[in-house]
Parts: structure tokens; C-alpha cells; sequence
């Protein structure tokens, strides 16, 4: 009887380990987290992850845009094989340039996309360190898009 409590007693730790092993890291996700998941889903083509700072920032940032300007920073070549129709082309080398082209105001709302979203989180990241201040990695273009149909209502 005494062997008995204690093999149940194991296998209650055992299940009761699993269980909260399960649940550790759990969140609630809110609709305004689908939008950011086109960011945090390029992980597994290659993105770096995005702190969680940065993350409600860019929350904020899609919830009240004021001027918004859509980039491609893939190169050349492969934007005049597929893009976004009137989105320009600056590759990702050259989007510090080619953005304060664009506009002087740094507190316009960018998106930038790319084939997998690591070009744009690369851009993304010269361009905060510029001082702009809401810009957004929209991921690969197949996410732009998806995105951009979402925020005009299809």
C-alpha cells in the first residue's frame, strides 16, 4: 500500500509538471496582435525578434496614422518582377537616403516590405536609428499586401 501512494504520488507531480509546463507563457491574444504577427511571423524566414516595447509601440502606430507611405526595399530586379502598385523601390542599402527624399517628416507612418521581411527589418532598424519614428516592418510582400488590404477594408 505504501509503494502504491507512492507511484500515484509520482505520476500526480508528473501530470501536474506537465500541465504547468503547458500553460507557462500563455497570453491572450487581442485582434490588435494579428496585425503584429505579420511582423513576429516572418521569424521563421529569417526576421530578427522585435522587443515588446518596439511591439506596442508599432501598436500604437497603426492605430492612428496620419501620413503613411508604403516601401519596397528589395532590389531592383526584383521589384520590377512583382510589387505593390504605387510603392516605390529603395533598396534596403539605401532607404536613409531615399526616404528623406520622400519626406522631411519623421514622424510619418513607413511600412516597409521585402521578400521574407529581413531587408525591411534591416531598413526598419537604420531608420529608427535616424530618428523616424513610426516605422514598420510589414514583412514579406505577400504580408504587405494582406495588410494593406486590411487597413483599406477588403
Amino acid at each position: 500500500m505504501n509503494l502504491m501512494n507512492i507511484v500515484i504520488g509520482i505520476i500526480v507531480v508528473a501530470v501536474l509538471g506537465v500541465i504547468s509546463f503547458a500553460l507557462i507563457g500563455k497570453d491572450v491574444v487581442t485582434q490588435d496582435d494579428v496585425v503584429l504577427d505579420l511582423d513576429i511571423a516572418g521569424e521563421e524566414m529569417g526576421l530578427a525578434e522585435k522587443s515588446k516595447t518596439k511591439q506596442e509601440s508599432n501598436k500604437s502606430q497603426l492605430a492612428t496614422p496620419d501620413k503613411v507611405v508604403w516601401i519596397d526595399v528589395r532590389t531592383p530586379e526584383e521589384f520590377n518582377e512583382d510589387h505593390m502598385k504605387d510603392v516605390p523601390n529603395i533598396p534596403h542599402g539605401q532607404i536613409v537616403d531615399g526616404v528623406a527624399k520622400l519626406t522631411d517628416d519623421k514622424n510619418t507612418v513607413i511600412y516597409l516590405y521585402c521578400r521574407s521581411g529581413t531587408r525591411a527589418g534591416i531598413a526598419e532598424d537604420a531608420l529608427l536609428a535616424e530618428g523616424y519614428t513610426r516605422v514598420i516592418n510589414a514583412g514579406s510582400l505577400a504580408q504587405a499586401r494582406a495588410l494593406r488590404a486590411q487597413q483599406n477594408g477588403y
